[in-house]
């Protein structure tokens, strides 16, 4: 019933806008077909009427078929539906009194034997005023629901911004600008990684400076420093990315355009990693600005805003930590916290904000007094997924804003997994930042020799050619839709390295995994995933054939997994609307608030001292010194005069 239900939602939301043009076109078809019958004599045969009786039947059901899924699969309407539903109540009312009107169409026609009628001359005074009626009140409702159709009548200009190194930045704002579009807002989009598609109403800028720094900079070899031990990505090379990659986009001649146009922007969309650059676009263009923060452990942005973030169960996003941690555990994560925000202060303090000055002017604000002032953050995150926080009033979580119903796959994928039988198959893939194709030859070696020894059949996500060597039950493809596969029936387990959106999508279709964690959040999120009980974890530098053969015959065979998998998705889906929605919705919420500033803390203007009341503690122990040294003085003099009084009793004795 649970995927029923999803799946009748997905239907009613990707089919909307189709829904909605195709519905009028037939309503105001009916509307002439009615003007016609009240204003001209035609002789009509009985076939004619059962055309226009069918006609009616086919507006009926169709407009019932939405009113039936609607109401049957989804009881807590979502915005979307319910700008659609308060438009029911008069269209049903319509089609009360056009069902009013052909029963007595039918007992016209039945006077006259049922050969021949006359929708003019024969019909009585009282239908012609009953179809005028409805004639007049389609009229009404047609011009309502034209001027009343959207949220937001106005459209606003959007300038969204991710300086994001890695492809899982740019999705979670692809599915924004989608959904922005569709609400008839003009959305750009600057980031550093080339469009594949074109959508209307959404315009992407890639500063070929910002595309070639980062295309530079990510060349690493992220699984090698993994098998080495190594950090794959150094702090120093964190630090320096901040203010390199602003200095990359803010010196291209596509920026200078961007900047130099002219154009004016009613909010700026900006990623809470790595948010500081584009800051300067929002003091250029003097506009509010909001979050995305698509790092869903991060909390650095959320802290700046006053957000409380308790290091004593908010875990590092860096590290294998969980909510519940020890006193070690506690100390390592309080210091991994405290680092991360001294490296922040001090790239931001001496390198970034005079990159910002150098191209902005001297004028630009300090950058921590900027992103203090940020309107809303669409956090990508979940308690389900995620950790529960503490947010306050101006955070939304949008985990799974991306994630969608998936869609028949292609022929040839769906033979290759069809032959599997019942088998099912195996998926795996590395995601966007790690490349299948850079492992190590004897890596590689391991993994086909495992594969070749299972049951199931296995897509692997290689970006390369063919391999000499690969098992006839292994196929290789370059891309692959990914939420289609994990929605596929047939899978049995998802082989990953455990990045945030291929988690996301995991849990949302209810997929059982196996992560092979290789830097930045990865660890964090293979943590949790195996907290939940629907995951297991290996590490690189200690995989063997035998512990890969293990792992996934584990997660496939231990129907625990599975229904821990289920269970989470169950949790994860149990919204009161999809995350899209949600945030399109706080996007336009904050446009039409004006920045809606009334929803920010004071606390975001205490420094820490302030914040944690430090201060206030210093005042107490400052009181109670204080109080301390003059009860101890009083005492002393006190004890001091009875004691000179009585040496003197002693010696006038």
């Amino acid at each position: 019933m649970d995927y029923y239900y999803y799946n009748y939602y997905y239907y009613y939301y990707y089919y909307y806008n189709y829904y909605y043009y195709y519905y009028y076109f037939n309503y105001y078809g009916l509307l002439l077909l009615l003007l016609w019958t009240t204003t001209t004599t035609i002789t009509t045969t009985t076939m004619d009427y059962y055309y226009y009786y069918n006609y009616y039947n086919y507006c009926y059901n169709y407009y019932y078929y939405f009113s039936y899924t609607t109401y049957q699969y989804h009881p807590r309407t979502s915005v979307l539906e319910q700008q659609d539903l308060e438009s029911h109540h008069g269209r049903r009312q319509i089609l009360v009194f056009l069902e009013q009107g052909l029963q007595r169409l039918e007992r016209e026609r039945k006077k006259e034997g049922g050969v021949q009628m006359t929708f003019g001359s024969k019909l009585s005074v009282e239908l012609k005023v009953v179809v005028m009626s409805l004639v007049v009140l389609l009229l009404c409702v047609g011009l309502t629901l034209a001027t009343c159709g959207r949220t937001t009548d106005v459209s606003s200009n959007i300038l969204m911004v991710t300086m994001g190194g890695t492809k899982s930045h740019k999705v979670p704002f692809l599915a924004l600008g989608r959904g922005l579009v569709s609400k008839g807002h003009n959305v750009t989009f600057l980031n550093a990684f080339p469009p594949e598609t074109v959508l209307e109403g959404l315009e992407e800028v890639t500063p070929p400076g910002l595309v070639f720094y980062v295309r530079n900079y990510t060349n690493w070899d992220l699984l090698g420093a993994r098998l080495r031990g190594e950090e794959p990505v150094p702090p120093v090379d964190i630090m320096r990315y901040g203010f390199q990659a602003c200095e990359a986009l803010l010196s291209d001649p596509e920026t200078h355009d961007l900047l130099d146009s002219g154009r004016q922007y009613d909010l700026l969309i900006l990623d809470g990693a790595y948010p500081e650059c584009a800051l300067g676009f929002a003091h250029h263009f003097k506009a509010p600005f909001m979050y995305i923060n698509t790092v869903g452990f991060y909390t650095g942005s959320l802290s700046i805003a006053g957000n409380p973030t308790p290091y004593s169960v908010t875990p590092f996003f860096g590290r294998a930590f969980t909510d519940h941690m020890g006193l070690f555990s506690r100390a390592m994560n309080t210091g991994y916290h405290v680092l991360l925000q001294l490296m922040h202060v001090f790239m931001v303090r001496f390198f970034l904000e005079d990159v910002l000055r150098n191209h902005f002017g001297p004028s630009m604000p300090p950058v921590y007094a900027m992103s203090r002032n940020v309107s809303f953050t669409l956090q990508n995150a979940h308690a389900t997924v995620s950790y529960p926080r503490p947010y306050l009033p101006n955070v939304a979580e949008v985990a799974c804003i991306h994630c969608k119903a998936p869609k028949p796959l292609d022929q040839d994928l769906e033979e290759f997994i069809y032959g599997a039988g019942d088998a099912g198959f195996i998926y795996v893939s590395m995601g966007s930042s790690v490349r299948s194709a850079n492992m190590p030859e004897y890596l590689r070696l391991l993994f086909v020799r495992a594969f070749a020894q299972l049951p199931y059949r296995v897509v692997w996500k290689w970006e390369e050619g063919g391999m000499p060597d690969l098992p006839h039950n292994v196929k290789l493809r370059r891309w692959l839709p990914q939420q289609d596969i994990l929605g596929h029936r047939k899978l049995r387990a998802f082989l990953t390295h455990g990045g945030l959106l291929s988690m996301f999508e995991t849990v949302w279709h209810a997929v059982p995994v196996v992560t092979m964690p290789v830097f930045c959040d990865h660890d964090a999120n293979a943590a949790k995933a195996e907290v939940d009980g629907y995951a297991l974890r290996l590490e690189l530098h200690e995989l063997t054939e035998e512990k890969l053969l293990w792992a996934l015959n584990k997660v496939i065979h231990d129907p625990r997994y599975r229904e821990s998998a289920r269970q989470r998705s169950l949790l994860l889906r149990d919204q009161p609307e999809h995350p899209l929605e949600r945030a399109v919705y706080w996007t336009e919420y904050v446009l039409r608030h004006k920045g809606a500033y009334h929803l920010q803390s004071p606390s975001k203007d205490l420094n820490w001292l302030q914040y944690y009341l430090v201060d206030v503690a210093c005042l107490y122990l400052v009181c109670t010194a204080t109080v301390a040294f003059l009860t101890s003085t009083l005492w002393s003099l006190a004890t001091r005069k009875r004691l000179f009084a009585a040496v003197s009793r002693l010696k006038a004795d």
